[in-house]
């Protein structure tokens, strides 16, 4: 309609809100030619509509009733499956409960008073290796798929769940269908106030398991790795002490008494990592900052490392500029030390230089050696947890290092980068902004 007023008076008063003087409308059709509805385009100035007008429309239309059919589509299958839901046992009020279902996150299981689970989504199902027809025939039952010894542990949890309406998560284990066991977390709570229908959530820990089992074998070998030659150094330095010759010099003594220190600082650096990794996955690391001179702390850290470098025959070379900032002097000292202990460790004997700069609002810290350098597919997964190096030569530690230092780093707002080649060694180089965001 080029001009509402003219062509459609009686209906102008109802355009008149929009402030419309003409419009253009198209309907909306199913693929079946069905009338759902209508699309119009107006226009607050009388206008003759062209026939591109018109095209541009119709596409719109057309694109809209295509939209509107696939929403219904979906809905309907959404009822659909919240009908096969409820007939199979399992509670489904929202569309909502029934991504949580499909999804693959967790397994979720269904059951009643009875020893027989009534229902499960498929995440449970593959976990346990049962298929949806065993589920149909009643094979999945608690005291089929539970070992003896945790049977206690579930009933103890069904007493809790009838208490307070839930179980506070446990872990424990499941039969699978071939006999193999599987280790879960569970977390159930019952959906009736009788106890008479339940659910509950099972997490795989396989793979969590895994990594705690590796990180137990490293920490304990890590940890051992000194502690064995400080017993003996000890044990030396009490037989030469209780001889009845002549006794030591002050001097041996004193050597003997340096090496058991640095070896009681590399069990407590280890120990220092371990409870920040604890405090950072409980996220619980928390920063003193105060005014601190970056090359200050790099000299002081380098110094601890003098006899260190020199035993791997590698020399530190040191250049600074003062540079302040507020950080967590603790911390900063943790990186400046990890990123040395890589250099000397990996650093195959070759100099080895530390960098300190200071810009208008950050500091720089730069390491470099002339080592083994990294692969650029391992420099990816440079800063991950448990990370460590797959040369067969060069020794190992936590593969924990690297990680923490990204942590801190990132904890005072800064950024870490790695440049490296293998065989031409590798540059690490910090950035921290001198003072905080404002």
């Amino acid at each position: 309609m080029e001009d509402l007023r003219e062509s459609e008076p009686e209906h102008f008063e109802s355009w008149a809100p929009l402030k419309a003087l003409s419009y253009l409308g198209v309907a909306l059709r199913t693929g079946e030619g069905v009338g759902i509805g209508a699309i119009c385009a107006i226009d607050c100035r009388t206008r003759k509509w062209s026939k591109e007008d018109l095209a541009l429309l119709e596409g719109i239309a057309e694109s809209a009733a295509a939209e509107i059919e696939l929403q219904r589509a979906l809905h309907e299958k959404n009822l659909a499956a919240r009908d096969e839901s409820e007939l199979h046992g399992v509670p489904d009020s929202d569309a909502r409960f029934r991504q949580l279902l499909d999804a693959n996150l967790v397994g979720i299981i269904f059951g009643d008073a009875g020893e027989v689970i009534t229902g499960s989504n498929q995440t449970f199902l593959q976990m346990m290796g049962y298929s949806r027809g065993d589920l149909a025939a009643g094979k999945l039952r608690w005291q089929e798929i539970t070992p003896p010894e945790y049977r206690e542990l579930d009933q103890n949890a069904r007493e809790d769940s009838l208490t307070r309406g839930a179980s506070k998560p446990y872990e424990k284990e499941y039969l699978r269908k071939d006999g193999s066991r599987v280790p879960v977390l569970v977390a159930p709570a019952l959906l009736d106030q009788r106890g008479q229908r339940w659910v509950s959530l099972v997490v795989d820990l396989t793979d969590v398991i895994q990594v705690r089992d590796e990180f137990l074998s490293i920490a304990s070998h890590e940890l051992k790795t000194p502690l064995t030659p400080l017993r003996l150094l000890l044990q030396s330095t009490l037989r030469t002490l209780r001889s009845q010759g002549e006794p030591p010099s002050r001097q041996s003594v004193a050597q003997k008494l340096d090496k058991a220190a640095r070896q009681v600082d590399r069990i407590t650096r280890l120990i220092d990592d371990l409870l920040v990794v604890s405090r950072i996955t409980a996220g619980r690391l928390t920063l003193a900052t105060e005014k601190v001179d970056l090359a200050e702390v790099a000299r002081e850290v380098v110094e601890r490392f003098r006899l260190e470098s020199t035993v791997a025959g590698s020399s530190i070379q040191l250049r600074t500029a003062a540079a302040e900032g507020e950080w967590d002097r603790v911390r900063i000292e943790q990186i400046i030390a990890s990123l040395l202990t890589n250099a000397i460790r990996y650093g195959a004997g070759r100099p080895i230089q530390l960098k300190v700069e200071c810009r208008e609002r950050t500091a720089i810290l730069q390491i470099v050696d002339h080592g083994i350098g990294i692969s650029a597919e391992a420099t990816e997964h440079i800063f991950e947890r448990f990370q460590r190096s797959s040369s067969p030569t060069a020794p190992h530690g936590l593969g924990l290092g690297l990680y923490l230092t990204h942590q801190i780093v990132r904890a005072h707002g800064g950024a870490i980068h790695v440049r490296s080649q293998p065989g031409a060694g590798s540059t690490f180089t910090v950035e921290l902004p001198r003072f905080p965001a404002s």
